[in-house]
């Protein structure tokens, strides 16, 4: 929908909402926002790409509501601190996600009715409004119930499940030798 290295910077409240034929897109990587209810009940959109070095940082009200056939697994772009209610809502298709370090607000039902079963967080946000409380099965995130959560902490890599953890220093060099797993 868009010419590659475009220099959009937005993309108006629900310009595509109800749109059936549309089933990939590609966003320019100068749009900082996606407005409220844009995909809303693109029901044949599979596949949401973020251009280059995207500056998408705010993702709106019920953005990909009703995308029943979005991809099982979506990247969130790294610069993205909010993703809006019902953002993801009824996206039946959409399994895993991936949530961002600079995240710090979910809506409160934006994953309900999703499919998703299984999200990554960074640690240092368990508890936080709309996040999940603890890693592992069962957790709620975004109103959607039972998924299963995995962490991470970005100042010292660890990476976490319900039973373990491993700490990985990569702040230098890495050598054969350093890997904690072998």
């Amino acid at each position: 929908a868009f010419e590659s290295n475009s220099l959009l910077n937005s993309i108006g409240e629900g310009v595509f909402r109800n749109n059936t034929i549309l089933t990939s897109i590609i966003i320019p990587e100068q749009v900082t926002f996606l407005e409220n209810d844009i995909f809303n009940n693109c029901t044949s959109l599979e596949t949401v790409t973020f251009e280059g070095d995207t500056q998408l940082d705010s993702i709106g009200l019920r953005v990909f509501y009703g995308c029943t056939s979005l991809n099982n697994y979506i990247t969130i772009p790294e610069l993205v601190t909010i993703i809006g209610d019902n953002a993801f809502y009824s996206c039946t298709s959409l399994t895993s996600i991936i949530i961002p370090e600079l995240v710090t607000t979910i809506g409160p039902n934006t994953f309900y009715g999703s499919g998703l079963s299984e999200a990554t967080v960074n640690y240092a946000r368990l508890g936080n409004t709309n996040f999940p409380t603890d890693l592992g099965a069962g957790q709620t995130i975004g109103g959607k119930t039972s998924v299963f959560i995995t962490g991470y902490n970005i100042s010292f890599t660890y990476f976490y499940t319900a039973t373990d953890s491993i700490g990985v220093d990569i702040s230098g060099p890495l050598s054969n030798t350093d890997y904690p797993i072998g």
